[in-house]
């Protein structure tokens, strides 16, 4: 722009020159030299080229201040467009050019250089360690690389990779300062969060438990951790770049296999298998296994790892030992037992239920079910017993009546106990049942023996008592009798005499052991010898008489009249039961146990099965003139031959008495 002045005052100074010399004093001279005409006309020729040389360069310089205006916007929007930090600063660390990258990066928006100076207030602290580098720059001459940190207002660092190239001015000394930076912020973090992981991954692998190994696709060892060494016995020094040492002969086969699998892209979780220590001595380890790839994706080794699970073998077998045993004793004892979890579900059941009570154990689902196969009066009992057990955590105890398979009751009773975890909470529920049928029956049998021995001293006490005034009524009606005119009274007291004379005879059978003698004697003739006895009153009521008497039926030891006596009884029993005719079955057969059957059966009305349980008792009958003391004088002289009496009935189906004897052995 001076320049420019410069040829603008040129015109002006020749027009001063040209009227100096023109002026009037010099005239006379320039007259008398030459024509003036003529000089003045060469004046005025030099003046107007004069003029005209200064416009064509004044026209020239602005084009040249226009081009240089375009190149200067061209270069900075070159420089704004590169991402890289660029500014310019002066020996005293002005800053002279900023692109747009770096004015972002300081003030986070687009300043000239002047304005970016308060922008960069937040990094005064970092920009002064710049300055130090600066001089440095300065004084050696050399460009210099390093990275710059800007600590940020939340105190979080930005990362800048930074060039500082000294410029030489014409006179070449150092006038200016040219840095390119770079944010490498992202790069920066990954890196150190790269370290960071890896000093992780690496602290895991030297703290875990567990056994681990990297092996390259050839199967030798690059890297194990310390657990390794505490595991195995081989210290690194010793692996590194070798084959494992740990395989057994005998499975490097199976080895090799896995490591296939694994090279091949498969992983390996838990396999169990075998491994020797440094001593030799086996471990029984969990291996798991996975392929190492690179970043194209192709398998360049094995990361395994081994843990030691020997310890876990050896209570494992012991506990399995145990359950051998425990189990041995559950499903051996006549005992049943059962547990099941808190919604029911049974998880074991041992054989001894199918034993007792005829139903397979894959019956057993849910512990809820069998409460249909209670007996109805002790279903609740049972659900009352349940619900106390679930909610006082106790153990418990009850009895109940339980269907068997064949159709019959079965005595039960049970002890419930819960299962805790070692959290205290109730994680199952173990139930220990008892067939208590036969000491329900012994129960039975006491009871009645009881009762038999009151009423045997009872009759101890009056029978003789009852009898002497019962034969002198009997004389005194017989004397009527033959005086009477109505004879029909006489007859019906006789009758009612002879009845009470017969009770008062059982019940001195009952109060007085009688002494017996057992003889060998043949059962089939002791049932014709009854049965010709009773074949009258059976024709009189209509009954046919059917027998099945066994050839060479084995011999059995009894006292004969005891023998008699209880098949006439079983035998009138029946045909009572029969008032309008049937037929009586008498049966008589071997058993394979060592044992004779006696089958009496009639078609008569039955019995309600519910009564049947109470036949036998002291003056419990079904008949309506009946004492109930023939049934069971007949009971206690089978069992005093060790035998046994089973009644089955149904109603209007008839009753069949099974009569079982021991047989001598042929």
């Amino acid at each position: 722009m001076k320049q420019t002045g410069t040829l603008a005052l040129f015109p002006s100074f020749l027009a001063v020159v040209a009227l100096a010399v023109l002026t009037a004093s010099n005239w006379p001279v320039l007259s008398s030299l030459l024509n003036g005409r003529l000089l003045f006309g060469v004046l005025a020729a030099l003046a107007l080229a004069a003029f005209l040389f200064v416009l064509y360069l004044l026209r020239r310089v602005r084009q040249l201040e226009q081009e240089a205006r375009y190149r200067e916007r061209s270069f900075r929007t070159y420089l704004d467009a590169i991402p890289d930090l660029l500014f310019i600063k002066s020996k005293t660390g002005e800053l002279l050019y900023v692109n747009q990258a770096a004015s972002e990066f300081f003030v986070g928006e687009r300043l000239a250089a002047p304005n970016l100076v308060a922008g960069t207030d937040r990094y005064r602290q970092s920009l002064c360690g710049c300055r130090e580098t600066d001089e440095l720059v300065f004084q050696t001459g050399e460009p210099l690389r390093r990275v710059e940190v800007f600590v940020q207002p939340d105190g979080s660092a930005r990362y800048v990779d930074m060039l500082k190239v000294p410029v030489v001015d014409a006179l070449t000394q150092y006038a200016a300062l040219l840095v390119l930076g770079r944010d490498i912020t992202d790069q920066k973090r990954a890196e150190l969060d790269g370290l960071a992981t890896k000093e992780l991954l690496e602290s895991f692998l030297q703290q875990t438990p567990d056994a681990i190994s990297l092996i390259d696709v050839n199967g030798r060892v690059k890297r194990v951790n310390q657990a390794s060494e505490i595991i195995f016995g081989y210290s690194e020094e010793e692996l590194i770049d070798r084959p494992l040492p740990v395989i057994p002969p005998h499975l490097q086969e199976e080895a090799d296999y896995y490591h296939q699998q694994v090279l091949n892209g498969k992983r390996i979780i838990g396999l169990e298998t075998i491994r020797f220590h440094k001593s030799g001595r086996p471990l029984h380890v969990s291996l798991s296994m996975a392929p190492i790839y690179d970043v194209e994706g192709k398998v360049i080794g094995i990361a395994g790892s081994a843990r030691d699970i020997t310890e876990r073998k050896r209570v494992e077998h012991r506990l399995r030992v145990s359950e051998a045993k425990y189990r041995l004793i559950a499903e051996n004892m006549t005992d049943m037992i059962c547990v099941y979890e808190e919604n029911g579900a049974v998880t074991y059941m041992s054989p001894s239920h199918e034993s007792i009570l005829g139903y397979p154990l894959d019956q057993y689902k849910r512990v809820y079910d069998c409460l249909k196969l209670i007996h109805p009066d002790d279903r609740e009992s049972v659900r009352q017993a349940i619900a106390d057990i679930r909610q006082t955590r106790e153990m418990a105890a009850v009895e109940f009546r339980f269907l068997h398979s064949g159709g019959h009751w079965v005595h039960l009773e049970s002890r419930c106990k819960p299962i805790v975890n070692e959290t205290g909470r109730v994680i199952s529920f173990m139930i220990v049942t008892r067939d208590i049928t036969e000491k329900k029956r012994a129960e039975e049998l006491l009871r009645q023996s009881d009762m038999l021995s009151a009423i045997g001293q009872l009759a101890a006490g009056i029978a003789h008592e009852i009898r002497n005034p019962l034969t002198a009524l009997r004389g005194f009606i017989q004397l009527m009798q033959s005086s009477a005119e109505d004879k029909r009274y006489c007859g019906i007291m006789l009758s009612e005499l002879d009845r009470i004379n017969l009770i008062v005879s059982e019940l001195l059978l009952l109060a007085k052991p009688q002494a017996v003698k057992y003889q060998q004697r043949e059962v089939g003739s002791i049932l014709k010898n009854v049965l010709s006895l009773l074949d009258s009153q059976a024709i009189l009521n209509n009954i046919q008489i059917h027998t099945r008497i066994a050839e060479k039926l084995p011999p059995i030891t009894c006292e004969e009249n005891q023998m008699k006596q209880v098949f006439i009884n079983l035998c009138k029993n029946a045909i009572e039961a029969m008032p309008n005719g049937g037929h009586l079955r008498v049966e008589a057969e071997a058993l394979d146990k060592g044992e004779v059957r006696i089958r009496i059966k009639d078609t008569g009305c039955g019995i309600d099965p519910e009564r049947i349980p109470r036949l036998g008792e002291p003056f419990y009958t079904t008949k309506e003139k009946g004492t109930g003391l023939g049934l069971m004088v007949s009971r206690r002289i089978i069992e005093e031959h060790g035998g046994r009496i089973a009644i089955t009935s149904e109603p209007e189906q008839g009753t069949t008495v099974d009569v079982i004897l021991p047989a001598l052995a042929g």
